[in-house]
């Protein structure tokens, strides 16, 4: 196993780089993230519970963090690209 240091972040809150892109709601497989209601962890949790059995030992999904504007950085607003 690799003991890694975590990254920096100049962030305090997990949504503070969110910029209403929708990404991660294509992303996601349980369809348990909406731009309105925000993320279903009922949803999410249900949807790890049916898939944990056929992916075991490594448990999760982590589909909606991933290549989203948001993943490393503050998104540049749609204006400035």
């Amino acid at each position: 196993m690799l003991d890694l240091e975590p990254d920096r972040r100049d962030y305090e809150n997990i949504y503070e780089y969110c910029s209403m892109c929708g990404k991660c709601v294509k992303n996601c497989p349980a369809n348990a993230i909406s731009l309105i209601y925000g993320k279903s962890h009922d949803a999410c949790s249900d949807f790890l519970d049916k898939t944990a059995e056929k992916y075991k030992p490594r448990y999760g999904c982590g589909k909606c963090q991933i290549n989203v504007p948001c993943e490393s950085n503050i998104p540049m607003p749609c204006n400035s690209k």
